[in-house]
């Protein structure tokens, strides 16, 4: 039970993260197209303020105002006929301590709201420095009640167990250094933010700014696992005492190694599905994944199928918008983080996300709904606790998952394209994350002298044996959890491997079944340990090595992604072809089409359109476009690349009878293509000067615009030149080679940036 005392201390805060026309689903009578809602009574009433989020103010309560209430039931606990009036002063006592609580929690509410507000930032930390300060005292408090002649009548009115009893009386409290060291983490957060948001910044000095930040909060770590000699270092203390996991570093480290081996491969190839799916209907998929989804019209979208999944969602979904409990709106100033909180002393969660502008912006709108589920339907008194980071991210990651199975009423035809979606953020952004940063952390924690360049270097390793992409060495500072709450990353690849296990059962036994697996699982008592609270509900441990490639093979098998992940796509393109597996990824990336007879044609020659279309297709981010560039290009298929790509200085088009043409349907040069792509390379930032003239035998059949890109594209080893050492500057290049194009780029975009 030191975890229920753990989590009154620490746990003051839950961390974690539907265009327009796709919303206007018809529904019946219950708001809903198909069944009625279901009925399940699994979760126990909890009392919940009925008070709006507005309306629940910052009270300040002094120390001497709590020290008052300590004594004065202290004065009178020696008699036991004292025993109704000492639990009516109690009363008071803990009503003041869960005020000080519910005061961190409104306070962390706010400067999520605004992180600029340096007033609400300084109140956060006085109020966390009292809350250290009165801790011990209101728990020693408790110690002397339970020592008295009033403890039976305590007991019982307060219900505590005799595993409370049994913490309570063991417990010695903390030194002065213990508290200030606490007390100087509580402000690591807002220093991450402050210099996060610092405009005045370089690449290079918000990168060392940030790592101090980091190297700060790991000297503060360090220094208070030494004041606990049980501990070698604060990976041990950290996953034992704040996480309370029940499992050790040792195996984790299995864990990870099994996500290697298993959970990459399924994450790569659920990629490829889900750029197929997308690909299916590029326009569609565009309005969707680029919608706004942070308006009222959302929240009451969504309303109807919390009750077709259960009328205890729904009634924790109605409490949360009637009374203002969240705030999903894009504002400057707003913490770049989705989180949820619950403000103990009006037993009310709070749901709290900044919005990127794509449909992520949903699917954390369910996933935070599932921590603020759990929250709504457990105890929020000064007894009880809250339960561990690895079960809380099971009842985010599952919703996400089992919700995906009315996508159908939300997405239309692209519902495979974003269920896939969601499965393979779970798998890559969760799961292999989770890992990756949580070896990264151990690494951090367990070398001695470790510096920030050391951590990054072993970042970049581990980004490559996990198959990862990267860009700058040190961007693993940029997720601020490794900052602010260290040790935590592993519960999301726990967990991951957990929410697939109720997507699993689903699969297998239909979704009704698997939400009310889900359910009892939420239901489960928050001082269980992770794999104890699986192993009672699903008969599983979802960290041993074994089940994690059991659960990969289930998904392989249920989703059929072997062979949805490996298709032909054209009636001239087999498996066995050279150009397969190129043509096959660029169409499933979406950047390459065949024609209406179902062919690909690769030793056809390539066009202008086509080379547009492609550009198009690889870079666009759903920004405006100008028209009317060309006087040939109005209404053709390729007028919105054409016109994209003149945006950008891309494709400068032809000069001809007095009108500016794009010419699409002419056949592209090599001259051409390179020219086209190193304009792109350089819109990238990158530099295409190119070291050395390459000599070419032709070379003075290379138009002058074109010469510094052909000799780019040699050194790069992207050209090759003919037996004679020619070059061919003005020959045509066919589609397969144009394929090869694209894949130079993405190359150069992987490994130059």
């Amino acid at each position: 039970m030191l975890k229920k005392l753990l989590s009154l201390l620490v746990a003051l805060c839950m961390v974690l993260a539907l265009a327009p026309a796709a919303l206007a689903a018809d529904a019946g009578a219950d708001g809903l197209t198909g069944d009625p809602a279901r009925e399940t009574g699994y979760l126990e009433d909890q009392p919940h303020a009925d008070l709006d989020f507005e309306d629940m103010k910052y009270t300040a309560v002094s120390e001497e105002e709590m020290t008052e209430a300590i004594e004065a039931v202290r004065a009178i606990i020696g008699d036991a006929q004292n025993a109704e009036k000492v639990e009516e002063l109690f009363k008071a006592v803990a009503d003041k301590f869960m005020t000080i609580r519910a005061n961190i929690q409104l306070l962390k509410i706010y400067t999520g709201q605004d992180t600029t507000n340096e007033e609400n930032a300084e109140l956060f930390k006085s109020e966390y420095a009292l809350y250290l300060e009165i801790f011990d005292p209101f728990l020693f408090l408790v110690q002397d009640i339970l020592k008295s002649p009033c403890k039976d009548y305590f007991v019982e009115q307060e219900k505590l167990t005799q595993d409370d009893i049994d913490s309570y009386l063991a417990y010695g409290g903390m030194s002065e250094e213990e508290k200030a060291l606490n007390a100087e983490l509580s402000g690591i957060e807002d220093e991450y933010w402050a210099v996060y948001f610092d405009e005045t910044l370089d690449e290079d000095g918000f990168y060392k700014a940030l790592g101090e930040v980091y190297m700060h909060a790991l000297t503060l770590n360090n220094a208070l696992v030494k004041l606990d000699d049980s501990y070698d270092n604060y990976v041990d203390y950290a996953y034992e005492n704040e996480y309370e996991r029940g499992y050790d570093v040792e195996t984790a480290r299995k864990f990870t190694a099994a996500v290697r081996e298993n959970i990459v491969p399924l994450c790569n190839d659920m990629y490829d599905l889900y750029s197929l799916d997308a690909n299916s209907d590029f326009d569609a998929y565009q309005n969707i994944f680029y919608g706004d989804y942070t308006g009222k019209e959302t929240l009451d979208a969504v309303r109807p199928y919390m009750e077709k999944l259960s009328p205890e969602l729904l009634e924790a979904w109605d409490y949360m918008i009637n009374h203002g409990l969240y705030d999903i709106e894009a504002r400057e100033g707003k913490t770049d983080q989705g989180f949820t909180t619950r403000i103990d002393a009006y037993g009310s969660p709070f749901f709290l996300n900044c919005p990127g502008g794509y449909v992520v912006d949903f699917t954390t709108l369910i996933h935070e709904f599932g921590h603020y589920n759990n929250a709504y339907w457990h105890a929020s008194g000064w007894n009880d606790g809250s339960c561990s980071m690895d079960v809380a991210e099971v009842h985010s990651q599952s919703l996400e998952l089992l919700f995906t199975q009315y996508y159908g009423d939300f997405f239309g035809d692209m519902a495979p394209c974003f269920t896939d979606f969601v499965l393979y953020r779970i798998l890559g952004d969760a799961i292999i994350n989770g890992s990756l940063y949580g070896e990264l952390e151990i690494y951090a924690y367990t070398t001695p002298d470790v510096t920030v360049d050391m951590i990054s270097e072993k970042y970049v390793e581990l980004c490559e044996e996990y198959g990862e992409e990267y860009g700058s060495p040190y961007e693993w500072l940029l997720v601020h959890h490794l900052t602010t709450q260290p040790m935590y990353y592993i519960s999301y690849a726990t967990s991951g491997i957990g929410a697939l296990c109720f997507y699993a059962y689903a699969l297998e036994n239909g979704f009704d079944a698997a939400v009310d697996r889900y359910l009892d699982f939420v239901s489960q008592s928050p001082y269980d340990y992770f794999q104890d609270q699986f192993e009672a509900v699903c008969g599983v441990d979802p960290l041993d090595p074994a089940y994690v490639a059991e659960i990969v093979d289930t998904l392989y098998e249920d989703l059929d992604i072997e062979n949805r992940a490996n298709p032909v796509f054209y009636s001239d393109v087999d498996k066995d072809d050279e150009c397969y597996d190129l043509v096959t990824n660029l169409t499933m990336s979406g950047v390459f089409g065949g024609f209406p007879d179902g062919t690909f044609r690769p030793d056809a020659l390539a066009t202008r359109a086509e080379a547009a279309q492609m550009l198009f297709r690889i870079f666009y981010g759903g920004e405006e476009i100008a028209t009317d560039y060309f006087a040939d290009d109005n209404g053709t298929w390729y007028e919105t690349a054409a016109n994209w790509c003149a945006d950008y200085g891309i494709f400068l088009g032809v000069h001809g009878n007095g009108e500016d043409l794009f010419c699409g349907d002419n056949a592209i040069s090599r001259q051409e293509l390179t020219t086209v792509f190193c304009r792109v390379v350089n819109l990238l930032g990158l530099d295409t000067t190119p070291m050395n003239s390459a000599g070419f035998a032709d070379a003075d059949q290379i138009a002058d615009w074109a010469v510094d890109s052909m000799e780019w594209y040699y050194e790069n080893d992207m050209l090759l030149m003919d037996d004679s050492g020619n070059i061919n500057p003005k020959r045509a290049v066919d589609r397969y080679t144009l394929a090869k194009y694209a894949n130079n780029i993405f190359y150069v975009i992987q490994t130059m940036m």
